[in-house]
């Protein structure tokens, strides 16, 4: 069986399609986070507080700024299927080191300004060490 076991899906196989184009996963892979998505989400969003209680992230200092990072509205404090795939998409071990640091570059910049200050790294460094 293994992690990525084959699940119940009401995606459709042009969306899986899809899916695999857009991202680093397999179609087993993209079945397998939908799965994910579903148990944590009570519709077709799943609110950030719940995604950041998720074992991949559940200890990482910068989990909120993740979510954020990906969350097409963050200040709706929700994440779509298609924000929540994204984010899993980047952290997978088959995503590119560009975009890893393209993504990352954006959870350290705070203010979203496209540079990083000294303000920010601190904050950052203060984060690490919480």
């Amino acid at each position: 069986m293994g992690l990525f076991q084959s699940t119940d899906s009401s995606l459709s196989p042009q969306q899986l399609e899809e899916y695999q184009d857009c991202t680093f996963f397999t179609k087993k892979e993209i079945l397998y986070v939908h799965k994910k998505f579903r148990d944590l989400a009570s519709a077709d969003r799943v609110g950030i507080q719940r995604v950041m209680d998720i074992d991949e992230l559940k200890n990482n200092p910068f989990r909120k700024r993740i979510c954020r990072v990906f969350a097409e509205d963050p200040t709706s404090g929700q994440m779509s299927f298609d924000d929540f795939l994204d984010m899993m998409s980047v952290f997978s071990e088959e995503a590119t080191r560009e975009v890893k640091a393209s993504y990352a570059f954006r959870v350290y910049d705070m203010d979203g300004d496209g540079t990083l200050c000294y303000t920010q790294e601190s904050r950052c460094c203060r984060w690490m060490l919480l």
